[in-house]
């Protein structure tokens, strides 16, 4: 920390900034924010890590990482660890422009149950509270294809194999392209909170800077 707070400057000429950021998030949220910070501090040397939840909040209590920025929940290691909610995003079902035009008509979530679906892994708390919908509404899916990764989801309803489920935001730009089709029901699909998490007595400058200027004032 104080080799750290030696190389930083008032004028940012030198230093680093460690992030933890699942992939999926990193994709639709990070890299605007990253792009602007560079360009105006080029000499910063930026570090993204991709891990599970529980492995990059370990990360930042080992003062390896300055934040991490993941969905909730968030079950803190360390109980002071500071957690700022940035935005909420909606999941949505989508498919191919070429599957699109095959299916009948869908209003509710029961009209996708015998769908081929590819869904978030059971373990994941995305599955988890489309699961909860489902079992609320009596319904069970019959024809379910599992995938660990959103890209893989994403690269799977490319290659015209079901109807996918993520993040609207990580596919917004193909859907306004018409390179894929959002299915939209009438039931409300779960939302996530994004979080930033840090620890606000390890923060030297640079990633103080970077919280401020480029995560909260864009809230």
């Amino acid at each position: 920390m104080a080799e750290r707070y030696l190389q930083e400057s008032e004028n940012y000429g030198r230093g680093k900034i460690n992030i933890g950021v699942p992939s999926h998030i990193g994709t639709f949220y990070i890299f605007k924010r990253l792009k602007n910070f560079h360009q105006q501090f080029p000499n910063i040397k930026i570090s993204i890590f991709s891990r599970r939840t529980n492995e990059l909040l370990e990360l930042l209590s080992k003062k390896e990482l300055d934040i991490v920025i993941d969905s909730s929940p968030i079950d803190l290691l360390n109980k002071s660890a500071t957690v700022i909610s940035l935005k909420k995003v909606r999941h949505c079902f989508f498919c191919s422009k070429e599957f699109y035009s095959n299916l009948s008509e869908i209003k509710h979530l029961k009209d996708i149950q015998e769908q081929p679906l590819i869904l978030p892994v059971k373990k994941s708390s995305h599955r988890q509270y489309l699961e909860n919908l489902a079992n609320n509404l009596n319904i069970s899916f019959k024809n379910v294809m599992s995938i660990e990764t959103s890209e893989m989801i994403i690269n799977a309803v490319r290659s015209n194999m079901g109807i996918g489920y993520v993040v609207y935001d990580l596919i917004e730009d193909e859907i306004n392209k018409g390179v894929f089709k959002e299915i939209k029901i009438c039931e409300d699909l779960p939302k996530v909170e994004l979080n930033l998490i840090y620890n606000e007595k390890d923060l030297t400058m640079v990633p103080r800077n970077f919280i401020e200027e480029y995560l909260l004032d864009d809230k």
